[in-house]
């Protein structure tokens, strides 16, 4: 176990009794603000001083993972599995050469090995680089570069995106999905044929795998893995049959040889707080992907505030609906709740199918959700009162969630969604937490642990009600990078004059309460007005006809210039010149003169590749379709293609002139 800074308790004891704090007072934020205070390490691993705590402790038998697929199969783990597998998965991944600070990309979908191979990098203090799978070559040399990734852990398939990808890397290779399971044997894991799993394909989605007990035992398991084809042929024990053919000049090794040895895991030395575990390469809206660095306690202990906003409890089921390869698959599908000592489940689909996710929402019991406003969007266009037990918590981050959507499920389920604001760069900073009244729109308020103070960005004075949101560094929260790697340039602007700047403008109220205004860069002028995108976006997405939205500044001569509304239309709408005019009616009538939507096009949203709205390109598109309307001394417009582009302006439509 980890050193201990305080002789008198355990690394594991003062971190259980940071999170009770917090379970405690999770509807009483004002006795939260005044009672918490980050617990801070010398020594800090969150596998071997946390999660394997729970693994050994009351919570052992708990599930804390639970995967089912489209097609039933399921995957579930108990603390005490997870736990196990993970150190045997560490201790072969040292036989293999992994060291403490070799960086290994993590190119894997929301599968069992993702989990046990998080824990055992964190284990043996090998800094992870989650990557989404949707990358391919290109942006996969930036990682393997920027990142210095000595190895990679991804399936078989995508092990080939690898092949003209330079560098100094071995790659271990996970078998392709569905054909490869791992199931419990006996309080082991061994791979197992395909054929194996026929039977857990007949059982509906929720329904339990078993228990061990009736499973062959240890050594008999090993047997039927080596007889299933591929998985098995690899089986062998000598050295040489780990690898597996090479991709381009790299070394391939075959991840199902891990289960061979014991499930234990010989700790060499303690685990510096401040030593490196992840790097994220953020999906910029404006620049290349930024790498965001965190150490041992920065997310594992910095997450009480993600777990404190979501309100979970030891025993919840919490879905999150992300991907692996961003911050947020990490906040909820893996910190927060495993800080809580609740399950984490997964439904794997290819299609979003509303209905199908609230059966399985259903039949495993789902307490606490959380979801992206798109998934939010699609969600109420269903019958929400299909699901009978809906979810107690309900949460949403990423983009601002808009007012609407919110009262549509509090009418379904009686449940309201709480918005949340946080950054890779971080965990929660701000957030409407349990118990707290919701203002439609609002961020909520400051979290335990953080500091905030609004900076206005024209005079780099403190603010009362609007401003750019920082954060205090003195006392710095613990959840904080320590530093975007490789750059201190951008280190350096973003850590200034004791504040750390977000780069998010944002208004607070007289409760303390905020809302969300814009990026920095996306707030515009209009009329020397200052307009918020999401202000007015929050007003356009009520039309029934809009399921999603993005506002931007359009040249204009004598405004400078005007809202324009780039829509995408609701499932049974037509891109007309009827619906146009029905939507900027829609805007006349809810929005200040000086607020309204004067432009709007039917358009699908460029998007950054984890979903997030590329403004940056819609303001260039403006500037290609007006450029007689641009001030010559300070614009230019980029070449964009626009052709077949259709704009509907709102003088166009006589009904509209005299409103």
């Amino acid at each position: 176990m980890s050193e201990s800074t305080a002789p008198e308790q355990s690394v594991t004891e003062r971190f259980r009794a940071a999170r009770d704090q917090l379970v405690r007072l999770r509807t009483d934020l004002d006795a939260a603000h005044a009672e918490f205070e980050w617990p801070r390490f010398e020594h800090f691993n969150f596998a071997l001083d946390w999660f394997d705590a729970l693994g050994t402790g009351e919570e052992a038998e708990r599930e804390a993972l639970v995967i089912v697929e489209e097609d039933g199969t399921e995957t579930r783990r108990t603390y005490a599995q997870l736990s196990r597998r993970s150190s045997q998965l560490a201790t072969w991944l040292r036989e293999q050469g992994v060291r403490r600070g070799d960086r290994v990309i993590l190119m894997l979908g929301n599968q069992v090995e993702l989990w046990e191979t998080m824990l055992a990098c964190t284990k043996l203090g090998a800094p992870m680089i989650p990557t989404t799978v949707m990358l391919g070559p290109a942006d996969l040399r930036d990682r393997v570069e920027r990142g210095h990734a000595a190895w990679v852990v991804t399936s078989r398939s995508n092990a080939q995106k690898f092949e003209e990808v330079p560098g100094d890397f071995t790659i271990i290779a996970v078998p392709d999905q569905p054909d490869f399971r791992v199931r419990p044997v006996s309080g082991a894991f061994a791979p197992s044929s395909s054929s194996s799993d026929d039977d857990a394909a007949s059982r509906p989605a929720g329904a339990g795998s078993g228990p061990a007990s009736e499973a062959a035992s240890a050594s008999a398991s090993t047997a039927e893995g080596a007889a299933g084809g591929e998985a098995g042929a690899a089986a062998s024990s000598s050295p040489e049959s780990a690898e597996l053919e090479p991709v381009g000049e790299h070394r391939v090794l075959d991840y199902t040889r891990s289960f061979e040895g014991p499930e234990t895991f010989e700790v060499l030395e303690p685990s510096p707080a401040e030593d490196p575990l992840l790097l994220y390469f953020t999906s910029g809206t404006t620049s290349l992907p930024k790498l965001v660095e965190h150490t041992n306690v920065t997310y594992p202990v910095g997450h009480l505030s993600t777990m404190y906003w979501i309100g979970l409890e030891p025993g919840d089921v919490h879905l999150n609906v992300a991907s692996p390869g961003w911050g947020k698959h990490a906040w909820s599908n893996f910190y927060a709740p495993f800080i809580a000592g609740a399950t984490v489940f997964l439904y794997n689909y290819t299609r979003f199918d509303a209905a199908a996710l609230m059966d399985q929402m259903e039949r495993e019991g789902v307490t606490s959700f959380c979801a992206p406003p798109t998934v939010w969007r699609m969600l109420i266009q269903s019958d929400l009162t299909h699901l009978k037990h809906p979810p107690r918590k309900t949460v949403s981050a990423g983009e601002p969630l808009n007012p609407g959507i919110i009262a549509r499920v509090r009418e379904a389920w009686g449940t309201d969604i709480r918005d949340g604001y946080g950054q890779t760069e971080s965990s929660l900073q701000i957030a409407n937490t349990p118990g707290m009244p919701v203002k439609p729109g609002a961020m909520g308020r400051a979290l335990p642990g953080y500091e905030t103070v609004l900076i206005d960005p024209n005079t780099d004075e403190e603010s009362e009600t609007e401003g750019e949101l920082c954060l205090r560094l003195d006392p710095r929260p613990v959840s904080l990078t320590p530093g975007y790697h490789g750059d201190p340039e951008k280190t350096a602007e973003a850590f200034r004059d004791g504040l750390y700047h977000t780069g998010d403008v944002v208004s607070r109220d007289e409760n303390g309460v905020f809302t969300y205004v814009g990026r920095a860069d996306d707030v515009f002028k209009a009329s020397d007005y200052r307009l918020s995108p999401f202000e007015l976006e929050s007003v356009v997405i009520e039309h029934p006809a809009v399921v999603e939205v993005a506002v931007v500044p359009s040249p204009d001569p004598i405004r400078l210039a005007v809202p324009k509304a780039y829509v995408v239309l609701a499932n049974g709408y037509e891109p007309t010149a009827e619906t146009a005019e029905s939507i900027l009616h829609h805007c006349r009538v809810n929005l200040a003169a000086y607020k309204r939507i004067r432009r709007l096009e039917f358009a699908e949203l460029p998007k950054t590749i984890s979903g997030k709205i590329r403004r940056v390109e819609l303001r260039h598109r403006e500037m290609q379709l007006h450029p007689d309307e641009l001030d010559p001394a300070t614009a230019s417009a980029p070449e964009i293609a626009v052709e077949g582009a259709q704009e509907f302006v709102d003088t166009d439509f006589p009904s509209l002139r005299h409103q």
